[in-house]
């Protein structure tokens, strides 16, 4: 095992060819690792006190980039406290009275520049990085998720974890982070047709300098990312998307993978709503509003997402609908969920206006900015499922005509639907 002592300017104390080599030419030494890494670190005997330390969680992501400097990858850095020592140092600033005030936006911006410079070096030298918390005390996620922001990572904010209890699921959500398709060192950029422009790209990602290309150290299929348009001149019958990423595979093959969409244009209201993709639509205001979430109040945000719903249902009303009468609820088939879907993004971590501590609100920031479309909806309105009614129901848990596996029917989140 080797150890640097450095926490204030960590360095890779061996070549790193050495230190990380291919798993395929060296399987062996990497099964000796991890059999070996257990007893690295013992866990106390019973009945002794945990020896306590400075928290040098900064001067180990700062490691994890040297080490991978040279070829890239993925680095998965668990965390069971704020970084106290070395490089990184993070100050706790959660302040709950702030919320309502003109602070309250500065206490969601980075604290240390360090973190965002480091993000932006692992972005450049193609590191993606994770973390996964297991702290109950403030870590300030808001300046330490600026790493994972930048290279298409992800937080697992998990106070309270309890091994005995949370080990499977642990277990379950590391084995998909491992196996999971996975694309690295890749960029990507997306085009349009004439009369439309790209305009502003949203999630975890870093735009390259010299253009419009975005960056894209490691694409999961568990990742997605929302790209705003704007309208810039007259558009013909169809309009033209295209986004190409280039990329590397996991068994080092360099490709380009190119997916056109075209789509109708059309002066007619109701022709527009019956096209309409409600988590497509629920996914991009989810971005925009954690965009805005270190720049304005959350009360903001909240009466932006509430109004963003209101306009577009009173739009389909006033244009697709003749003589509706007063007070009647009309609403397209397409978006018929919008106002539920609406309801408990303002409950959720990242918009409620109650306190819940910062580090909650970063971890659903950075969550909910890399969420693909499709799981949009499942965040926001979760599956409820009972398990009264699994009895006498021997085709649930067997697979169906199409292989996927046989669920009990669905119950609607309601207090009234929860048997006592």
């Amino acid at each position: 095992m080797l150890v640097v002592s450095d926490l204030s300017d960590p360095f890779c104390p061996w070549p790193s060819e050495d230190l990380v080599p291919p798993v395929g030419e060296r399987r062996d030494a990497w099964d000796l690792f991890f059999e070996l890494l257990p007893t690295l670190f013992p866990e106390p005997a019973l009945g002794q006190p945990v020896p306590t330390a400075p928290h040098a969680f900064g001067p180990a992501v700062h490691s994890a980039y040297q080490a991978l400097k040279p070829m890239g990858g993925k680095v998965l850095a668990f965390s069971y406290g704020r970084s106290t020592a070395g490089i990184g140092l993070l100050m706790p600033r959660d302040d709950p009275k702030s919320l309502g005030t003109a602070e309250e936006p500065k206490l969601r911006r980075p604290g240390a520049k360090s973190y965002r410079d480091l993000g932006e070096a692992c972005a450049e030298h193609h590191i993606s990085v994770d973390y996964v918390v297991m702290s109950s005390d403030t870590v300030d996620l808001f300046t330490a998720a600026e790493v994972p922001r930048l290279t298409c990572g992800r937080v697992y904010n998990w106070p309270g974890f309890r091994p005995s209890w949370d080990g499977a699921t642990l277990h379950a959500l590391v084995m998909r982070m491992v196996t999971r398709e996975t694309a690295w060192e890749g960029i990507g950029r997306v085009r349009c047709s004439e009369g439309l422009s790209t305009k502003r790209h949203f999630g975890n990602i870093g735009q390259l300098r010299h253009g419009t290309d975005v960056r894209l150290p490691v694409l999961d299929s568990d990742t997605a990312f929302a790209v705003e348009f704007d309208y810039d001149g007259q558009l013909d019958a169809r309009a033209y998307v295209q986004s190409a990423v280039l990329y590397t595979t996991s068994y080092g093959q360099r490709r380009i993978r190119v997916s056109t969409t075209a789509v109708g244009v059309s002066t007619v209201a109701s022709t527009l709503f019956r096209s309409a993709d409600c988590e497509a639509l629920l996914g991009f205001a989810c971005r925009q509003a954690c965009t805005d979430l270190i720049q304005q109040r959350v009360s903001v945000i909240r009466d932006r997402l509430t109004m963003t719903c209101v306009d577009i249902l009173a739009a389909y009303r006033k244009h697709c609908t003749s003589n509706p009468a007063s007070g009647q609820l009309i609403l397209p088939e397409t978006l018929k969920h919008m106002p539920i879907y609406t309801l408990s993004m303002l409950r959720g971590d990242a918009f409620t206006n109650e306190h819940v501590s910062a580090d909650r609100r970063a971890a659903a920031r950075i969550e909910i900015n890399c969420m693909p479309a499709s799981m949009s909806g499942i965040h926001w309105y979760p599956r409820l499922y009972g398990l009264h009614e699994l009895v006498g129901r021997t085709e649930c848990g067997k697979p169906d005509a199409d292989g996927l596996c046989t669920m009990p029917p669905m119950l609607r989140l309601s207090m009234d639907t929860i048997e006592p």
